[in-house]
């Protein structure tokens, strides 16, 4: 159903900043930090519930919405979802508190099987970070995020089936740090906008050939997507992005309006981008499409 919608809109819709490309919302009261498309039209989330300050994944699907893994450890930004098949399900979270590490749990038939650590950078890296992991499109990569210092974020991308195999055969945590096929820095320009405030990384996304980024704070401005290279390299950006703006204005008097979500749509020529809007009482959370061509 999600497939068909995004094809209906491509072709109903003309591209521009401005316009709403909306697809669909995600109705939860928590507060959505994530998502990643899963197959049969599946939507997993990564929510953080306001008052236990703790962050768990749900699945949306035609059954409605379902706890897919709670875990004290799972951290507050980034994870990622490998469907093995139907009942053989991996996801990848942040760690909790861990500038190093992320955590991979295997859930088979529903239940939890298996959690582990896996250690992506060591600690001459700036302390505070969450790595973000990410698996492109194609399940051929895994990217995650580390910083060198506040504002100077640093990329490490896996051949993903690396990944998998050290996982496989090791029961305790699993050390990459020294395993990554690419490794670059992002430029600290990136993160701030044009007014000098900070643009703060939200979400990370792949196709397997591209890498995108998502940036902005939640104020009513412009958010901001860069792609670059697996191996580094800018090819495009779009640092006016506006989508869904219009809404926010309207939701909660324009108190917030903030990117929290990015992933790749299964045709592969858009992107979805998740927004939340909204005030401290309610908000909002909507998924809108945007044409990769779009992109300077």
């Amino acid at each position: 159903m999600l497939r068909a919608l995004i094809l209906i809109i491509f072709l109903t819709l003309p591209y521009a900043f401005a316009k709403d490309n909306y697809v669909r919302d995600i109705v939860t009261d928590d507060n959505i930090q994530g998502f990643v498309l899963g197959k049969k039209d599946v939507i997993y989330t990564m929510e953080l519930n306001g008052k236990l300050k703790s962050s768990s994944l749900y699945s949306y699907s035609n059954s409605g919405r379902n706890l897919f893994l709670s875990d004290p450890d799972i951290g507050h930004q980034g994870f990622s979802i490998y469907e093995k098949d139907e009942n053989n399900i991996y996801a990848l979270t942040s760690a909790l508190n861990d500038a190093y590490h992320a955590l991979i749990f295997y859930v088979q038939d529903g239940k939890l099987e298996s959690k582990r650590l896996i250690k992506f950078f060591d600690s001459d890296f700036y302390s505070v970070n969450e790595t973000m992991p990410t698996i492109s499109s194609d399940q051929r990569y895994l990217i995650v995020r580390g910083r060198l210092a506040s504002r100077k974020m640093i990329f490490r991308v896996y051949d993903f089936d690396v990944v998998k195999k050290a996982v496989h055969l090791n029961d305790q945590t699993v050390d990459l740090s020294s395993s990554y096929k690419y490794q670059w820095l992002m430029p600290a320009d990136n993160l701030v906008d044009s007014d000098g405030n900070l643009r703060p990384l939200q979400s990370i996304a792949s196709d397997g050939k591209k890498i995108y980024l998502l940036l902005g704070n939640s104020k009513i401005n412009d958010k901001a997507i860069f792609s670059y290279s697996l191996s580094g390299n800018i090819i495009n950006y779009a640092t006016t992005l506006r989508i869904g703006i219009k809404r926010a204005l309207s939701d909660g008097n324009g108190y917030f309006y903030e990117p929290e979500g990015l992933a790749v749509d299964p045709g592969g020529n858009s992107l979805l981008v998740l927004i939340v809007t909204g005030n401290g009482g309610k908000h909002f959370n909507r998924i809108f499409s945007i044409d990769k061509l779009a992109l300077n």
